[in-house]
């Protein structure tokens, strides 16, 4: 048996992306080491991934999605 977390970042969907002011997505894009904010596509990819066969040896790990959010400079 597998169990894993994925723990997502920012992530905007298309139809959200307006909701949100410009500053609070600079204030995030800041602390980050990438240049974009996530996209649902980046956490279904990490998903398909933990669900594949190559990473069958993959358990018990809390996984952030969040473009570096946690990293510090």
């Amino acid at each position: 048996m597998r169990a894993n977390v994925v723990s997502p970042g920012l992530i905007l969907a298309d139809d959200g992306d307006h909701m949100m002011p410009d500053e609070v997505k600079q204030a995030y894009l800041d602390r980050t080491s990438s240049t974009r904010l996530g996209r649902p596509t980046d956490v279904a990819a990490m998903v398909a991934f933990l669900l594949s066969d190559e990473a069958s040896w993959v358990t018990g790990q809390n996984i952030s999605v969040n473009g570096g959010y946690l990293m510090r400079p």
